[in-house]
């Protein structure tokens, strides 16, 4: 299955953050494709494939 994720940011230490990359890495490893909409890759190492970068959604621009 693809599963979208729409988030302000991914690889923050803020709780939203760290729990969405928690699903993130159980839904990869259950078999579905996961794609990420962000304002904001802080320390995430973004996959052009599946990780596209919207800075409207990020809460500091």
């Amino acid at each position: 299955m693809r599963i979208g994720i729409i988030i302000g940011r991914i690889g923050g230490v803020d709780g939203v953050a760290l729990e969405t990359e928690k699903w993130i890495d159980v839904l990869k490893k259950l078999g579905h494709e996961v794609f990420i909409m962000s304002g904001e890759f802080e320390s995430w190492t973004m996959d052009y494939d599946h990780d596209y970068l919207f800075p409207a959604l990020s809460f500091f621009r």
